[in-house]
């Protein structure tokens, strides 16, 4: 009966440790002493496999659904990727961009966007066979992206050496320029990479 146990704890201990998005995140204390970090808006991610036309074509026929479903609703084009005060979406990446091992399509939803519910359940009810991560954004990149994470359909293992940036936006007390911003985060791999990208 012991031997019984002791390969059950073992079988478990392999299936815990094999799991795909099982992330080591070494945490920076300020994300959630004294409490967690604030989120000041929501990213969705659509992956899709560039490589395969049928994939790709679906998932951008989710997108055009999107853009008509909520043409109303949407700002101007997303040009920042954290800061915006108005719900948008952003221009896709068609190749593995960041974090992400493969192509996706995304919208920004400011955390106090009445549509957040909404939006959430759009995808989750039009996903098909896609897979969706929706996030927080909070200046914690990698709990924003690990712990703090939301998936719906199949986990993707990510890329969290993209991450620079971990620890909470100072955007409480103090507006900044895009200029300015660029500055206050220039660790951040995933901000220079999406102006280097989005320069026009």
């Amino acid at each position: 009966m012991t031997s019984m146990k002791i390969l059950i704890s073992l079988i478990l201990l392999a299936v815990i440790s094999s799991h795909s998005t099982h992330y080591n995140v070494n945490r920076n204390e300020t994300c959630i002493k004294p409490t967690p970090a604030k989120i000041y808006s929501w990213h969705i991610h659509l992956l899709y496999w560039q490589i395969n036309e049928n994939h790709t074509k679906g998932a951008f026929d989710i997108r055009n659904q999107f853009l008509e479903d909520y043409k109303a609703k949407l700002g101007p084009k997303c040009n920042d990727l954290f800061h915006q005060d108005y719900l948008c979406i952003f221009d896709p990446d068609e190749q593995p961009v960041g974090p992400f091992l493969t192509a996706q399509w995304s919208v920004f939803i400011p955390a106090d966007e009445p549509l957040f519910y909404e939006i959430m359940t759009w995808f989750l009810q039009r996903r098909r066979e896609y897979d969706i991560l929706i996030h927080p954004n909070s200046g914690c990149e990698l709990e924003d992206h690990t712990d703090w994470a939301m998936w719906a359909g199949k986990p993707w293992e990510i890329n969290t050496d993209a991450f620079g940036h971990d620890q909470p936006f100072p955007w409480d007390s103090i507006k900044k320029t895009k200029n300015e911003l660029v500055k206050s985060e220039e660790s951040s791999e995933l901000v220079k990479q999406f102006l280097k990208e989005h320069e026009n």
